[in-house]
Order: C-alpha cells, then sequence, then structure tokens
C-alpha cells in the first residue's frame, strides 16, 4: 500500500507488528474500538479496550448455528453477553502479547452472547511476504 504522506509516528500513533503464526484457542487477546457500545447505543468518546478468550473454529460454528463463513481465514473471540464488537468496531485490531492476530470481521451485533469473527493476520502471511509487483498489492474496496 502507498501513502500519499509518510505516516508520523508520535506517543499516540505508533505501528503493530503482526504475529506470523496461528494464535492459540483459549489465549487471551485484548480488543479495541471506537464502536457503539450496545445495539443502536452511543459511540464513545474514549478508545474502548476488552480481554476476549479465542475459540477453535469448530466450537466458533457451534456456538454459531454453524455458519459457512467461519474458516482456517478467521479466528473467533467469545465474551459474557453483554461484551464483545459491535457496530463501528470493524476492521479494529485483535492483539496477543502486543502482536496483532485478527482484524475485526464479523458477529451477531454487540455482546449478545455469541462469537465474534475477525480475519486471522497469519493466513495472508504468505502472500503480504511473497507479493513482488507492486500492482498485485493494488488495495481495492
Amino acid at each position: 500500500m502507498r501513502l500519499e504522506q509518510p505516516v508520523q509516528f508520535s506517543e499516540l500513533v505508533q505501528s503493530v507488528e503482526y504475529l506470523e503464526k496461528a494464535v492459540p484457542v483459549n489465549a487471551t487477546v485484548r480488543l479495541t474500538g471506537w464502536g457503539r457500545t450496545s445495539t443502536n447505543g452511543n459511540v464513545p468518546t474514549l478508545l474502548q479496550s476488552l480481554n476476549v478468550v479465542t475459540l477453535s473454529n469448530e466450537d466458533c460454528k457451534a456456538k454459531m448455528g454453524n455458519p459457512k463463513n467461519v474458516d482456517l481465514g478467521h479466528v473467533c473471540t467469545l465474551t459474557k453477553a453483554g461484551e464483545g464488537a459491535c457496530n463501528g468496531d470493524s476492521g479494529g485490531p485483535l492483539v496477543y502479547e502486543g502482536k496483532l492476530v485478527g482484524v475485526v470481521n464479523f458477529g451477531v451485533p454487540c455482546g449478545r452472547g455469541f462469537p465474534d469473527g475477525f480475519a486471522r493476520v497469519s493466513y495472508y502471511h504468505e502472500w503480504t511476504t511473497v507479493q513482488k509487483r507492486p500492482e498485485v498489492l493494488t488495495p481495492y474496496c
């Protein structure tokens, strides 16, 4: 990805490494975001942060009613009802031992006691390190 201007790192703006291997099952990971605090709830003025626990994909599928969108490219987390990712958190980080392991992707909205799904960053490691031609890395929406 090319940026119009270089990123200016500071105390508030910093880079994060990503974990090249899959995060273990039953690991405590950190979810942060600016999403709503409940369904149709307020948008926070302070960054929200929460510890959640990773699930196996099999457990994730079982708890979500066996959806087809949970595959090797995903990592799921679970916490108690009333907590979890919500509207506005999409694209936000999931961190394990200081390294990025997931990006908020999908879930049953806003802490209803079902797993949240994240794009598993390690799944894309080989793709991001093997690509050599800049035109292949052109971002799209």
